[in-house]
């Protein structure tokens, strides 16, 4: 057997062979440096508004990275925008990221997701938010002033909280079949009071007007209470305004009168409490304590002669005569309780009465409206006073009893009761209503 350590060609060429491929092998195989996927949290959506929000997360890139967000309303799942953002390998730290969107719709639910993407591989997180209802505007209707026959001025306090906020005040009668309207120029904005006033004219006399304020923005629509007021119907020669109020087939004024002019323009005289009033035997005036406000309220203090004189107050409306108080009376209460008019006829409360009968109270409910306006006479030391404010309400008749007497009606606050034909001295002084002169 022959033993020979040498290798042959052959064998050298494997050897050399294998030695190269195994070189070849792990060069062509190596896979180098690991990548390392990116990834992504969600931190928080903040300032979130009526149509803004930030969303907020934090990264890891681990290489070059891009990151997109997109949202979209939670009904619809339309996407509404895909934000895109490239970062560069920021290596093993976290990087935070905010986002602001804009546009979006009030008290709407979004949906969103964040996604990052590198060499290594990707990430996404989902989250929710919703944005903030509009404030609605606010506002409070006013008493409307300025009130005259034919003209008001409608009054209301708003906060419109969102811009271009147009106002409307809406107007109408019992007769109207559709409202009337006035949508003020200005358009109103900020989270602050604001008066605003619409001023109307050519209103029809005499008539109950209701109306209400609408604010309307891109919050929605916001409507007011209603309001009413009435137009006066009558004016005297001293442009004092009277409203009416009918009661069976009469028109009275609801208001005693206050002018200090007969119809014609001649004045009535204001003796005051220093003249010699028992003297008098014509036309004359006062004000309950000499007091303008007094008359103001409660009408003025006129003695008998003022109702009875032929230059008239008001053109068409006359002193009642005793028989036509009495109908009114009838009216209200039946024929034979009369005196219980009293009670619907006096105002309610205790403004303008002191102390009302408590067993009997008083409703108004005829709308007669009759104030405690007192009185201005001799007491029995033949000396003149004021009495009986807020105590006794009366009104001549054109009805004389002889000629130093005159009837007079008188409701008292002790029984509430409608007093008719009482008969005091023509010069004592108390209140007038007038009725309507008959068209007939």
């Amino acid at each position: 057997m022959r033993t020979n350590c040498k290798s042959g060609p052959w064998e050298t060429i494997v050897f050399l062979a294998s030695i190269f491929f195994l070189v070849f092998f792990f060069a062509c195989c190596d896979p180098g440096p690991v990548l390392l996927k990116p990834s992504v949290s969600i931190t928080s959506v903040k300032d979130v508004a009526t149509t803004e929000a930030v969303i907020v997360f934090s990264v890891f890139t681990n290489g070059a990275a891009n990151i997109s967000l997109e949202y979209f309303e939670a009904l619809h799942q339309e996407v509404k925008e895909n934000k895109l953002l490239s970062l560069p390998d920021k290596g093993a730290d976290a990087v935070s990221i905010s986002i602001p969107l804009s546009k979006l719709k009030p008290n709407t639910s979004y949906d969103f997701r964040v996604m990052i993407v590198n060499d290594g591989g990707s990430d996404a997180k989902t989250g929710t938010f919703k944005t903030l209802s509009l404030t609605k505007a606010g506002v409070l209707v006013k008493p409307a002033t300025e009130v005259t026959r034919f003209e008001a001025t409608l009054n209301a306090t708003i906060v419109p909280y969102q811009p271009e906020t147009k106002v409307t005040f809406s107007y109408w009668t019992d007769a109207d079949k559709t409202p009337k309207s006035k949508t003020l120029t200005t358009l109103y904005q900020g989270a602050y009071s604001l008066e605003v006033s619409v001023s109307l004219s050519e209103l029809p006399l005499g008539a109950k007007i209701y109306y209400q304020v609408e604010l309307d923005n891109q919050a929605g629509i916001v409507i007011s209470d209603m309001s009413e007021f009435e137009t006066f119907a009558v004016i005297d020669y001293d442009c004092n305004l009277y409203h009416t109020v009918t009661i069976g087939d009469q028109v009275w004024l609801r208001e005693k009168l206050r002018t200090t002019h007969y119809a014609n323009g001649d004045p009535i005289p204001n003796v005051g409490s220093a003249g010699n009033w028992g003297d008098l035997s014509t036309g004359a005036y006062c004000q309950y304590n000499n007091d303008p406000k007094n008359g103001e309220l409660y009408g003025n203090l006129y003695n008998f002669y003022v109702g009875n004189d032929e230059r008239e107050l008001i053109i068409g409306w006359a002193t009642p005569t005793l028989s036509e108080f009495w109908d009114l009376g009838e009216y209200l209460a039946g024929s034979k309780e009369a005196w219980k008019a009293g009670t619907l006829m006096m105002a309610v409360g205790e403004t303008y009465w002191k102390n009302p009968n408590s067993y009997n109270p008083p409703t108004n409910s005829s709308g007669f409206t009759a104030l405690g306006n007192g009185a201005f006479a001799e007491n029995t030391n033949n000396q003149w006073v004021y009495m009986d404010l807020r105590e006794s309400a009366t009104w001549w008749t054109t009805t004389s009893e002889g000629s130093a007497d005159g009837h007079l009606v008188e409701i008292s606050n002790g029984l509430n009761h409608l007093t008719l034909g009482r008969f005091y001295s023509q010069k004592m002084y108390c209140g007038l209503r007038l009725l309507k002169k008959s068209d007939k």
